[in-house]
């Protein structure tokens, strides 16, 4: 059994957390808080300016439902590709739809959408550790997830604009 190792994280109002886990453990944890907090500095603070800095990435169409419009997500391959639709997905319904948490069936009807549904692929949901589950029912960006598809989304406009 690995060594275990103490931490403590002070959050912002005097909120001291208390950790003792292994080292890997404790680490992922750390890199969540801290990423927490970048997150809010990453995103767009209201939902005009994030619905337009979505423009050109993700729209949402007649009957309601997220499509995203960027012709080149910036991949490496087929499980990046899948990877950062999923999270950009996630925050066009985030922005657009103003739904913190979105059914599990849109995002996988997304993936089908671009053909990147597949035994691979669909390991990506239930492994990344910046999506909330609830279930098979719902799923949620964390504060990290946020920050994480914001710099997708950068991604892909920087690149629509080299080209």
């Amino acid at each position: 059994m690995a060594k275990s190792v103490k931490a403590v994280i002070e959050a912002p109002g005097g909120v001291r957390i208390r950790l003792k886990a292994d080292r890997k453990s404790v680490a992922k944890i750390m890199r969540l808080f801290v990423s927490a907090e970048t997150a809010q500095a990453a995103a767009p603070t209201n939902g005009a300016k994030g619905s337009h800095e979505l423009s050109g990435v993700a729209e949402v169409d007649r009957r309601g439902h997220v499509q995203i419009t960027a012709p080149d997500l910036r991949a490496r391959n087929a499980m990046d590709a899948a990877t950062r639709l999923i999270y950009v997905g996630l925050l066009a319904r985030r922005v657009l739809l103003e739904e913190t948490k979105s059914p599990r069936g849109s995002v996988i009807a997304l993936l089908r959408s671009h053909k990147l549904y597949d035994g691979n692929t669909r390991r990506i949901i239930p492994n990344e550790e910046a999506l909330v589950k609830e279930g098979r029912q719902s799923i949620e960006l964390t504060p990290a997830g946020v920050a994480k598809a914001w710099s997708f989304v950068r991604e892909i406009r920087n690149g629509a604009s080299d080209s």
